[in-house]
């Protein structure tokens, strides 16, 4: 039981942690995208891809270890710690020697300016991957949403300032700068640890293999998910395509780490420690897929629904190609819940070769899928991804079934479960949106139309799980008591009805 309410509570505190940095996010996006436009925003995208690949070898995957391992000494700390830094110095270098050879390639001039800046991110992000883990490792997901939401908070306020005054590209760099150094300082606070001046060469040696697997896994996942269609778009479309779907991306990725990224991410040291009880990984299992499920797809549904009427609001002129990409991506990600938690399930078991195959296969899908859809333009290539995302889930749901013996069809019937309200809610919406069209103004459509799918989902969540009704409604009562035992008891109810 203990244990239960730890985990409720810290994914609670993970959630959290994603609404601030959604909300300040958004907030960043919606006054830089009118300042900047997309070319800006695109060739930035350009710059990331090169220095987003050179994080691959140092981010928090990276020290994996440290969470996965059951026995950590301080020899060991310090030894991945040291050894992540310098490959973070070594990443830095190549960045300062190839951003002219990239600016030829993609014929983007600029990217051989900021692609040498870009060599410090990857240095703060090593410096910050051990101590980030370590509060991993102790499940203390309260300080790493408290580091995140003030990095958040500096950075916003760090990339405005210099946008009003003329910065341009420069703005978003320093906004990526401030973040990572606050976060670097906060995370050694928060975890209370340095680095010693001994390291355990064995110790070492352990967490290293294990690092490097993982480094591994991550980088061929960055080259399925980011690299693909970032290359693709920014040398066969260029830089202002790839600032629509630039765009469009972040918007979705704050959605999905709001709503599916606290539970994954818990999912992984939870995981590690269920590894020998079937029975119990099981129902965490079936516990992921329905808590992300019954959050995550009314808040995407909806998000198709409305785009058509915020996207303008929120973006201003010139960014129409955003809101259909938006849209073609987002029913792709109704397959997060059971994908979500696929990465951390598997390496909690250490089948860092499976995942390893996963996303190899996954590159060779998309490549396929991207070259059938590229002459369609930036439509094709969004429809593309979107069909490898749902043929990908197939490929991790094997996977998954093969170390956990939890079938693909049970993942899929759990998840079609939980989204019947969400998609009543859906057609319901559409059905109002479709009316009011006709006699209200976009602004008041949106006013009616988001406390509207708020109030019709919960009525069809509470009239679908009739099973959960009475232990829902005890769950919030606990919340609003302040009665944190009680409800973490209903709560399980909940996901066991």
């Amino acid at each position: 039981m203990a244990r239960a309410r730890k985990l409720i509570g810290q994914t609670l505190w993970a959630s959290l942690g994603q609404f601030f940095q959604l909300v300040f996010g958004l907030v960043g996006l919606v006054i830089l995208v009118r300042i900047l436009g997309p070319e800006t925003y695109g060739v930035f995208a350009l710059g990331l891809l090169f220095a987003n690949f050179m994080e691959v070898f140092v981010g928090s995957h990276a020290a994996d270890g440290i969470v996965q391992k059951e026995d950590l000494g301080e020899g060991q700390k310090t030894a991945i710690h040291l050894a992540i830094v310098a490959a973070g110095l070594v990443t830095a270098l190549c960045l300062l020697v190839v951003g002219g050879l990239a600016a030829g390639v993609f014929e983007t001039p600029r990217l051989a300016s900021i692609l040498p800046a870009m060599a410090v991110l990857p240095v703060l992000t090593a410096a910050t991957s051990v101590p980030n883990q370590l509060l991993v490792r102790a499940l203390r997901f309260s300080a790493l949403a408290k580091n995140a939401a003030a990095a958040s908070v500096i950075a916003l306020c760090v990339g405005i300032v210099l946008a009003l005054n003329g910065y341009g590209i420069w703005s978003l760099l320093w906004m990526e700068v401030s973040r990572r150094t606050t976060l670097l300082v906060l995370s050694h606070v928060a975890a209370g640890w340095l680095p010693g001046r001994r390291f355990s060469r064995q110790g070492f040696a352990e967490l290293a293999r294990f690092g490097i697997r993982r480094i591994e896994n991550s980088g061929l996942r960055y080259l399925s998910v980011e690299a693909l269609p970032r290359g693709f778009i920014g040398y066969f479309l260029g830089t202002e395509a790839l600032g629509y779907f630039a765009v469009a991306r972040r918007f979705l990725g704050q959605l999905n780490g709001l709503l599916t990224g606290p539970v994954s991410a818990v999912s992984f040291p939870a995981a590690s420690r269920l590894r020998s009880d079937p029975e119990a990984l099981e129902k965490l299992i079936t516990s992921v897929i329905r808590i992300s499920t019954w959050t995550f797809w009314p808040a995407l549904l909806g998000a198709v629904i409305i785009a058509p009427l915020l996207f303008p609001i929120m973006l201003g002129a010139g960014w129409e190609p955003t809101t259909m990409v938006m849209q073609i991506l987002a029913l792709a990600a109704l397959r997060a819940p059971v994908t979500g938690f696929s990465t951390s399930i598997l390496t909690a078991f250490g089948a860092l070769g499976d995942i390893s195959r996963m996303h190899i296969m996954a590159i060779a899908i998309g490549v396929t899928a991207c070259l059938i859809g590229l002459p369609f333009g930036l439509f094709g290539i969004a429809a593309a991804l979107a069909l490898r995302q749902w043929l990908q889930w197939q490929i991790s749901a094997f996977y998954v079934h093969r170390q956990t013996g939890f079938p693909p069809l049970r993942q899929l019937s759990v998840l079609f479960h939980a989204a019947v309200p969400a998609l009543a809610m859906a057609a319901l919406l559409i059905a109002l949106q479709a009316w009011f069209n006709r006699i209200l103004p976009p602004a008041t459509q949106l006013m009616i139309l988001v406390p509207a799918g708020v109030i019709i989902y919960l009525l069809a969540w509470y009239l679908w799980n009739a099973a959960a009704r009475r232990s829902a409604l005890a769950t919030v009562a606990g919340l609003l008591q302040g009665d944190r035992e009680a409800a973490a008891r209903s709560f399980k109810a909940v996901l066991a009805a």
